[in-house]
């Protein structure tokens, strides 16, 4: 079983005057490649689901990105299209796998785009298509629009505050490999 891993997360303060550079990415981690497992279990999303997947026999990670950067501004298109373009030829050079694992925010935007992640997710299925399933989890107060409802196969949300990061990546990878061995049949709806 093959899983890509990626994650492109910021909270963007729409109000702030102060955009996001990559610098802001770099600080908080940005890590690629085999990277993202050394530094990542049990931290966030993604630790989460690692906790869950390292249970699950003849498991092949295909760690892509892990972007993650604090509240702040609009994240910058340069920045963006950088993440995006590493994204996507993480996600060219790894196929064929059997899912995607992508950890994003729910509220982030750019300097030209308001939904940051149905571009992200749009970029994405254009690049692997629609039959390869696309689990996403999110901070409970994501702005989900039908868009990323649209190109998700599955959505998972915070429950708690503070943020159950951990236990939400969890909940994830606890469906997503129901989901691989046909236990569930999701079904989206907005």
């Amino acid at each position: 079983m093959r899983i890509a891993i990626a994650e492109i997360s910021q909270e963007t303060d729409t109000f702030s005057p102060i955009p996001t550079t990559l610098r802001d990415f770099e600080q908080t981690g940005l890590y690629f490649g085999a990277e993202i497992l050394e530094k990542m279990p049990n931290v966030g999303k993604i630790g989460g689901f690692l906790n869950v997947a390292q249970h699950e026999p003849n498991v092949e990670y295909l760690p892509i990105l892990r972007a993650r950067a604090t509240s702040g501004g609009r994240i910058t298109d340069q920045t963006l299209s950088f993440l995006t373009e590493k994204l996507i030829h993480g996600l060219q050079d790894a196929l064929p796998f059997d899912v995607l694992y992508l950890s994003l925010h729910g509220a982030a935007s750019s300097q030209s785009i308001d939904d940051l992640e149905g571009h992200v997710l749009q970029e994405v299925r254009d690049t692997i298509g629609h039959d390869i399933p696309i689990i996403v989890p999110l901070d409970h107060h994501a702005n989900i629009t039908q868009k990323i409802m649209d190109l998700s196969t599955l959505i998972i949300g915070y429950e708690e505050q503070p943020h159950d990061q951990v236990e939400t990546g969890e909940r994830a990878g606890k469906l997503l490999f129901r989901l691989l061995k046909k236990e569930i049949t999701p079904t989206g709806a907005w």
